[in-house]
């Protein structure tokens, strides 16, 4: 009941930020409420309401179908593709934030 609460909860956000999207569990129970997440937010964000936000490890072609549709959709906007080493390396000593 919480977790349902949530998700309605992070519908109802104008703007969402999703990191790591790719290390969600692949349980069947896992999946069909990140389709849930997702898909009730991509349709917002089609209606101009709302913004998600999605970072992931993995490039889209190797990301669900539903997603990849999504993501690949032109009226959302662009599909950003940041590439390079692991920024936690590269910190300074003593670096806190």
């Amino acid at each position: 009941t919480e977790l349902l609460r949530r998700i309605n909860w992070w519908v109802g956000l104008d703007i969402l930020f999703l990191d790591e999207i790719d290390k969600s569990s692949d349980t069947p129970w896992a999946k069909e409420r990140l389709f849930q997440l997702l898909d009730q937010r991509y349709v917002r964000a089609i209606r101009g309401e709302a913004l998600t936000v999605v970072a992931s490890n993995r490039g889209d072609d190797e990301l669900d179908g539903y997603l990849k549709s999504r993501l690949r959709d032109h009226r959302l906007g662009p599909v950003v593709y940041l590439n390079g080493p692991d920024a936690r390396t590269l910190m300074p000593n003593g670096y806190t934030h």
